[in-house]
This record gives structure tokens, sequence and C-alpha cells, in this order.
């Protein structure tokens, strides 16, 4: 899994310089928040195909994955993972 993230501008960055510029921008350190594992997995979830997405809906729902496109998986899984 790649430890990057894009920006609204395109450029990819870590997972760490994204957690360090969110603090300097005046939002206060959240562990939760600046776990670069949950950036890197969010952060992947567009590169997975839709096998690889319904695998980790069953993971983090515990139930079969709705009959849906990616475009719906995708924005609820990174919803459950940052939970």
């Amino acid at each position: 899994m790649k430890d990057a993230t894009k920006r609204a501008t395109g450029k990819t960055i870590s997972a760490s310089d994204w957690a360090t510029q969110h603090e300097q921008l005046g939002f206060p350190p959240n562990p939760k928040y600046n776990d670069t594992t949950i950036i890197a997995k969010v952060a992947a979830l567009p590169s997975l195909d839709t096998k690889d997405l319904r695998a980790l809906w069953r993971e983090h729902f515990d139930e079969d994955a709705p009959k849906k496109k990616r475009d719906y998986l995708s924005p609820r899984l990174a919803w459950r993972i940052q939970e």
C-alpha cells in the first residue's frame, strides 16, 4: 500500500507530511486523525479494484458488500476506516 495522499493541487505527499500540514493550518493534533496507517489506507482506496473493495467491506462491516458500484463502496469504506 502506497503511503501517500493527494492534495487538492494534485501533488502527492506522504501521509506524515499531510498530518504535519494539517497541524500547521491550526487544527489541533489528534492521534486518531494523524495515524499515518489510516491515511494510507484511505489514500489507497481509489487504486483498488471492486473485488478488493468488497473484501475490505466484509472486513470492516462484517457483512457482504451491497451490489453497488465502486463509486458507492469507496467513500463508505473511507468513512468506516476513519471511524
